[in-house]
């Protein structure tokens, strides 16, 4: 990336971008809320993380988006990374 800080639409499109190539599930649903300070907050769901823990499904996620976004990967103020059976 860039050493200029991506605008908040930006970083959006590249985190989603990211989540989608690491999990390789055209059926992964990225739910987002925009949070104070132009930050963000991703729910991620697919059966991608099945049969995996908490700590596999964030460094899933989360090893891909600090490599790619170094010090923006800051303005992610969650990954709450989950299953289509954990949301039913």
């Amino acid at each position: 990336m860039s050493q200029t800080a991506l605008d908040y639409e930006e970083l959006v499109e590249v985190v989603k971008g990211i989540v989608r190539q690491a999990l390789h599930d055209p059926e992964a649903t990225i739910r987002v809320t925009r949070v104070p300070r132009d930050r963000a907050e991703f729910v991620v769901i697919s059966d991608a993380f099945e049969d995996l823990t908490q700590k596999e499904r964030q460094d899933m996620l989360w090893d891909p988006i600090r490599a790619a976004l170094g010090p923006d990967a800051q303005r992610i103020a969650l990954i709450l990374p989950r299953t289509w059976d954990d949301v039913r």
